[in-house]
């Protein structure tokens, strides 16, 4: 088991990209009042994820990441089966390489929007959408270097039959997004 993960955003300001390695030790997944800690191991960048069986789904996740030039926003999945705990340990976390400072977005957290959808050959359908504001209420504090934090929470529409999904963040008063798309490969 891994007890740390590099963790490589390409961070988009206003004005530029920045890409630096952030490493990260404390992985904890927040539902409502409910917390649990995960393994560090469970998060991943990969395009494609691999699960046991047919009965995982996804769960957009608001992620809080703690860097030493401060906290960071972006988007990932707590995918797994719906019957687990929240912090639900049989599947990786796939996470989005975008972010953003939260102190660049502090002001406008509570109107960014947060999205998942399935995609099939017929296109993408919407499973979960939420204002930030609203589902998880205010957030600017910052977090500790080293740990991250994903927020989840949002209700999800079940009724899809595919195993490709598309999370995103976005922010409407600047017209940008932060997404995340992943591929299930159930073995």
């Amino acid at each position: 088991m891994a007890s740390s993960f590099i963790y490589r955003p390409h961070i988009h300001n206003i004005d530029n990209v920045s890409t630096p390695d952030v490493l990260l030790d404390n992985l904890s997944i927040l539902k409502g009042k409910e917390t649990a800690v995960a393994p560090i191991d469970r998060l991943t960048t990969n395009i494609e994820i691999q699960v046991v069986g047919n009965n995982t789904l996804p769960d957009a996740a608001f992620v809080l990441i703690g860097a030493s030039a401060g906290t960071l926003l972006s988007v990932a999945s707590n995918h797994g089966n719906p019957d687990e705990a929240i912090n639900r340990l049989t599947c990786v976390k796939p996470i989005s390489r975008e972010a953003w400072r939260l102190s660049d977005i502090t002001e406008r957290i509570p109107n960014l929007v947060l999205r998942s959808f399935a995609i099939s050959a017929k296109g993408e359908e919407l499973i979960q959408e939420g204002k930030i504001g609203e589902v998880f209420g205010t957030i600017m504090n910052d977090i500790p270097v080293g740990n991250i934090q994903m927020l989840t929470g949002l209700n999800l529409n079940e009724e899809f039959q595919c195993k490709n999904f598309r999370m995103e963040i976005e922010d409407p008063s600047l017209s940008r997004k932060l997404t995340l798309k992943y591929w299930v490969q159930e073995i």
